[in-house]
């Protein structure tokens, strides 16, 4: 068996040749998102790619039934609709979205399906952040300063969806 060390990896990046010979840009440079791009996959054994594919899944597949369980509650549950549970939803909907797109494996690099999955995973990535902040800040503001928090629910779904999609799109 081969280990493989993350030095290895990130010094594997420089090795990239272009079809010519020459040693290309990394992926970053050239605009692609792609989970793991053709010198990483390289490294890796069949075996140990397949493995690290059904473990993405299986856990995508855990978080994504979990997500659910929070979205359904949330819609039949007509005593859950209030904002700080409004919150919470958004949170789950933008995991949700994190677990879709590692459904889609590990496109070629460089292909429509590679790029579209980048895309969403750094929108859903960062939305969950952001909605993770949201949900710290509103509570210190009505915990400690004892401010109406609803009055910036256009803010805060402003903050938790419009700013990832633009920084995604950069």
């Amino acid at each position: 068996r081969t280990v493989i060390s993350l030095a290895q990896i990130l010094n594997a990046q420089a090795e990239i040749l272009d079809p010519r010979g020459r040693p290309s840009s990394p992926p970053a440079a050239r605009g692609r998102f792609c989970v793991m791009d053709a010198a990483h996959r390289a490294l890796l054994t069949d075996h140990q790619y397949d493995t690290i594919t059904v473990g993405t899944i299986v856990v995508a597949a855990l978080s994504t039934l979990g997500c659910s369980f929070i979205i359904f509650s949330y819609a039949k549950f007509s005593q859950l609709r209030n904002f700080a549970f409004e919150q919470v939803v958004n949170m789950a909907v933008a995991d949700f979205g994190i677990g879709l797109t590692s459904f889609m494996g590990s496109p070629l690099d460089g292909s429509i399906s590679c790029t579209l999955q980048g895309l969403l995973q750094q929108f859903f990535e960062l939305a969950s952040v952001l909605w993770t902040t949201v949900i710290a800040g509103t509570l210190f503001m009505a915990i400690i300063r004892q401010t109406d928090v609803e009055q910036y629910r256009g803010r805060v779904y402003c903050y938790g969806w419009v700013v990832p999609g633009v920084l995604a799109l950069l």
